[in-house]
């Protein structure tokens, strides 16, 4: 996607018009070429027709000569699987002058986090970013050649100008970042012979041609048997994606994700207050665009020495429809969502997040929001490395559905058997369904007293679900309260007992799947395939996920249910999405084959982001 007139300065910082590849004559040269290729194209095209020779409008094709290439590669620039095509000169609109642009490379599209290699031995010549290729390397050769790249999500680890590197060295990694943001993951890679004008790098790459195939990896589309739980209807494996807006939110970044420390376990507390805006404890109200740090270890019962923490997040009182973003402090803000509210509205979620790991970072979450609202933050477990509880995830099962009995009353008490006995503690999804007025659940160990802080937030008519991770005693048994009349649903998604399941690992969020990007909402019935293992930067052993799920403009009221891939779809569900709105819950999941199945009653845009790995 990226021209030669998107960069106002040449690769020494020289004004446009110094540069001698970008000059007047240069500029000449190449009209003088494209109407030379052009004239030759109509000459190649009817001679290709008489004699059957592969001439296609006069660019390089499969039978184009070795000899004749001006640059050969010592390495393919990207990883696999990947894709691309002869797109040369296709246009590329007007610059602000009104003038016409043309691509100057060529654009083999892969999945964010893909590697790209050094093609040739030479020199990391120059870093940068830019409004159209955002994320750019230069690599220059001995000989005075260069390879620009663009589109870039992130440098290879250390990478700085100057360093020589090898050919097939990891230099970066593919992504969406500039205007790419509105296409799909993918390297531009110029081709400029000598330092001078980009030459079509089509044959160039062909010639060492690493890609699995020339077209895009497109998405594959299945109706699958009863046999998965699934009941016939469609599914369909979707390449996972990274960098796009939230709804509502920001303007997409790219960027791949990040492990942050080492695997943990988990230790429960009784549930603990940490803050809450509207006294000005801890946090003040958040401004628009705000980032604010709060302090989580050593508090509420939380190990001083915490890397990750099970915290809920409450929303009230916000200005205007948004979202919230939780992540770790010490680094920039992730292009996800924690959650998702309008105008009003008072709406809670939980999920394990990363903490701080450095300086006055340590220890802390950052939390964001992209509109003014007061914030509470709640925390019910923490992990460290000697932390002693491993999680085992479960396919979801049903604890309670108080709507096959009798409805909680107002401030009833009521014991669930979760069958976890020896568990030190639980993964749960609890939702209030139609909730009489606005209220709170609480959800807690029977053998302790009911904690002053609630675990979901209620209001009246709707669906309302969150994640909750909740310390048992020797019973094994859960009470659950409502402070308004409420039906409530209790899925069981998987316990953590000592000394064995899996460690949790916080990671920089990363969003893996948004429909909205095609346009194309899931389809009632549909199942989504989604590959998490070993995707943008995730680890390739990872066992299960922290997975948060975001339900936007659903065309009615309806289910949706994550459950690892591989084994029958559970009747629990993990969202309940209602015509319109826009709803997010979390779970903790295992992976089926490295990949979470996602399934929808009712058509709707799904977006779904990672913040944690289970290995």
């Amino acid at each position: 996607m990226v021209e030669v007139a998107w960069r106002r300065r040449c690769e020494h910082g020289r004004p446009r018009r110094a540069c001698p590849e970008h000059g007047a004559l240069a500029h000449r040269e190449r009209s003088r070429r494209r109407a030379a290729a052009f004239r030759l194209g109509l000459g190649a095209a009817a001679l290709g027709f008489v004699t059957g020779l592969p001439f296609v409008a006069g660019r390089y094709t499969e039978a184009s000569h070795a000899a004749d290439l001006p640059v050969h590669l010592q390495a393919f620039p990207s990883g696999t699987p990947c894709s691309y095509e002869d797109s040369w000169h296709a246009p590329r609109g007007t610059d602000a002058a009104g003038r016409p642009l043309y691509h100057e490379g060529v654009d083999i599209i892969a999945r964010t986090g893909t590697p790209i290699y050094a093609a040739s031995d030479g020199v990391i010549s120059r870093m940068s970013t830019s409004t159209r290729g955002g994320i750019q390397l230069y690599l220059r050769r001995p000989d005075g050649t260069y390879f620009f790249h663009a589109h870039l999500s992130a440098y290879a680890t250390g990478l700085k100008v100057n360093d020589v590197v090898r050919a097939g060295q990891v230099i970066a990694y593919i992504g969406q970042t500039g205007d790419a943001q509105y296409s799909v993951p993918h390297l531009h890679f110029e081709v400029h012979p000598g330092g001078g004008a980009p030459v079509n790098p089509y044959a160039i790459v062909s010639e060492v041609d690493g890609c699995s195939g020339r077209r895009p990896p497109a998405t594959t589309s299945t109706t699958t048997g009863s046999g998965n739980g699934n009941g016939g209807r469609s599914s369909t494996t979707v390449r996972p994606i990274d960098g796009v807006a939230d709804p509502g939110g920001p303007t997409p970044t790219g960027g791949t994700s990040v492990l942050l420390g080492s695997p943990a376990q988990l230790t429960a507390v009784p549930g603990a207050r940490l803050a809450d805006s509207r006294k000005g404890f801890w946090l003040h109200r958040q401004a628009g665009l705000e980032v604010q740090p709060l302090t989580v270890a050593g508090r509420g019962g939380v190990g001083a020495d915490a890397a990750l923490a099970a915290l809920t997040f409450t929303v009230t009182n916000p200005s205007a429809a948004g979202y919230l973003a939780a992540f770790p402090c010490g680094g920039t803000a992730p292009e996800t969502s924690t959650v998702n509210f309008v105008a009003g509205q008072t709406v809670s979620n939980a999920a394990l997040v990363g903490l701080g790991r450095a300086g006055t970072d340590r220890g802390r979450v950052c939390i964001k929001t992209n509109v003014p609202t007061d914030v509470l933050v709640d925390v019910t477990a923490y992990a460290t490395a000697t932390s002693p509880l491993g999680f085992v995830p479960l396919t979801p099962q049903r604890l309670v559905d108080t709507r096959l009995t009798a409805a909680l009353a107002a401030g009833e008490t009521r014991r669930v058997a979760t069958g976890a006995a020896g568990a030190g503690a639980v993964t749960a999804n609890v939702t209030a369904v139609k909730a009489q007025g606005a209220g709170t659940v609480t959800v807690w160990p029977c053998t302790d007293v009911q904690p002053p802080s609630p675990s979901l937030n209620v209001r009246g008519a709707d669906i309302v679900p969150t994640m909750v991770t909740v310390g048992l005693g020797a019973d094994g048994d859960l009470c659950v309260t409502s402070s308004v009349a409420t039906h409530v649903v209790i899925d069981l998604m998987g316990t953590w007992r000592p000394a064995t399941g899996l460690a949790v690992q916080a990671l920089r969020p990363v969003r893996l799947v948004d429909t909205r990007r095609t346009a194309t909402p899931v389809a009632a019935g549909q199942t989504l395939t989604i590959p998490v293992a070993g995707v943008a930067g995730i680890p390739a052993t990872a066992s299960g996920a922290q997975v948060n799920v975001t339900s936007v403009d659903s065309a009615a009221d309806g289910f949706v249910t994550v459950w690892p891939c591989g084994a029958e779809r559970p009747t629990a569900s993990t969202l309940n999405p209602v015509r319109g709105a826009v709803l997010a819950n979390g779970t903790l999941v295992g992976l089926g084959g490295g990949a979470v199945c996602v399934y929808s009653s009712q058509p709707t845009h799904l977006v779904v982001d990672v913040t944690g790995v289970l290995a």
